[in-house]
């Protein structure tokens, strides 16, 4: 940095003050690389943003400390997605996984690890005992050291998208999905053209990395049906060729081109939604907004999931739209993006409209995604499992409103379902055609 910031940064006598100054100088390196691509080859996209990037206090003396703050916590967000992974992979390989111990609850159903070769299996007792405890952990704890750490990982993906680092590593990803264009080029390109190319795009990297997460949800469910949350009924997750896995990839690319219209509008039209790219630490203000607008907007999806699916369980919309995605009494991994496309459409339009409502971080918007994709694999993968974060309800929960149809609306918090009126209540008679509002 030319302003003196790694020299202020050693000044605060940190350990690793080696390790601040080359973390500062690496990230002064890419940005004074960034700025050479930017001027020689400019892409309207990419300089847009990193022009606005340049102006705000992003690069400010203590840019280097938040950077390698970032670097750390980047490091914890791998090192913890690299643990669930292997321990997907080690379920699937029937071996009992440490992330599945936990201290036995006082449930009939209760046991001491939840997942393969550990005993477990899904009983009748269990899903009524789920039931009854509102969706709630019934086999693991929920709480403790787990949750700190659960919580943590996702904390670290929020900061990491934060710092310096991600907000390169974003502007990196909208430069390559817009086609690498030049400031030559796009003047013979219209904006109709550019947005098919994005579009196309990000939908096929969107699709690379969904299919391998899915399909290891489905060789689960394949392999282990002592896991699944309906023992009485299955149905083949075998291959690719089924009508769940092409909804899933044509909605893949529908939100990939509603994704690519967000960053055009942002570009074209300045000021029209709220999403800032000012570094959130450079305050202690800014950095409790920062988190206050993340936990902000996972509320506004999470009511929105809420409000538009009990609006698609009203009598016509849901024998025209959205029973589509109801074929799937029994659901698969890719069942959850497996929507009518109008369906698939509003829902993710809603979310989006949390951008141009509230002052948004970029790191935000990347966070909450990554977290409602990733339970909604899991919610529709037809296995039980719990989650070790206190708010998140079980996958029985989603499991149970395709089975039952009219009940359990709510994405990940079951208070709005609760206060609604429409949370599983053991007297109630559920089905297909008795519609609940």
């Amino acid at each position: 940095f030319d302003d003196g910031s790694c020299g202020s940064l050693c000044r605060f006598g940190y350990r690793g003050r080696g390790h601040v100054t080359m973390a500062a100088q690496f990230i002064a390196s890419c940005v004074a690389m960034l700025q050479a691509k930017v001027e020689a080859t400019p892409s309207p996209l990419f300089a847009a943003a990193v022009d606005q990037m340049r102006s705000s206090d992003l690069f400010s003396p203590s840019a280097g400390l938040i950077f390698y703050v970032g670097l750390v916590s980047a490091t914890v967000c791998v090192s913890g997605l690299c643990q669930e992974i292997a321990s997907t992979f080690m379920s699937l390989s029937g071996r009992p996984t440490a992330r599945h111990t936990t201290a036995t609850r006082s449930t009939t159903t209760a046991t001491a690890r939840l997942g393969p070769g550990s005993g477990f299996r899904v009983t009748p007792e269990l899903v009524m005992s789920s039931r009854r405890n509102e969706y709630q952990n019934v086999v693991t704890e929920n709480g403790g050291t787990h949750s700190m750490l659960h919580t943590a990982l996702w904390l670290s993906i929020l900061s990491f998208f934060g710092s310096p680092a991600g907000i390169v590593s974003v502007l990196t990803i909208v430069y390559i999905c817009s086609g690498l264009e030049t400031s030559e080029r796009i003047a013979d390109v219209s904006p109709i053209t550019l947005f098919i190319q994005s579009t196309l795009i990000t939908g096929v990297g969107s699709v690379v990395s969904f299919l391998p997460f899915a399909r290891m949800w489905d060789r689960l469910y394949e392999s282990h049906p002592e896991l699944r949350c309906q023992q009485d009924k299955s149905h083949t997750v075998t291959g690719f060729n089924r009508l769940e896995v092409y909804l899933a990839v044509g909605n893949l690319f529908i939100a990939a081109g509603m994704s690519c219209g967000v960053v055009m509008i942002h570009v074209l039209y300045p000021g029209l939604d709220k999403v800032y790219f000012d570094s959130p630490f450079v305050s202690m203000a800014s950095a409790v907004y920062f988190l206050v607008s993340a936990v902000a907007f996972f509320v506004w999806i999470d009511v929105w999931a809420y409000v538009y699916h009990r609006v698609g369980h009203l009598p016509w919309v849901y024998r025209n739209i959205h029973k589509v995605h109801h074929t799937w009494k029994q659901t698969t991994a890719f069942t959850g993006l497996a929507l009518h496309p109008v369906d698939f459409a509003v829902t993710t339009g809603g979310v989006y409209v949390g951008l141009y409502v509230m002052p948004l971080h970029p790191a935000v918007v990347i966070a909450n995604l990554l977290y409602v994709h990733y339970h909604n694999v899991v919610d529709h993968s037809g296995i039980y499992s719990e989650s070790s974060l206190p708010w998140q309800a079980s996958s029985q929960y989603h499991d149970d409103h395709h089975r039952l149809f009219h009940v359990n609306y709510g994405q990940s918090l079951t208070c709005w379902d609760k206060w609604g009126g429409t949370l599983w209540r053991e007297k109630a008679t559920y089905g297909e055609k008795n519609f609940k509002y």
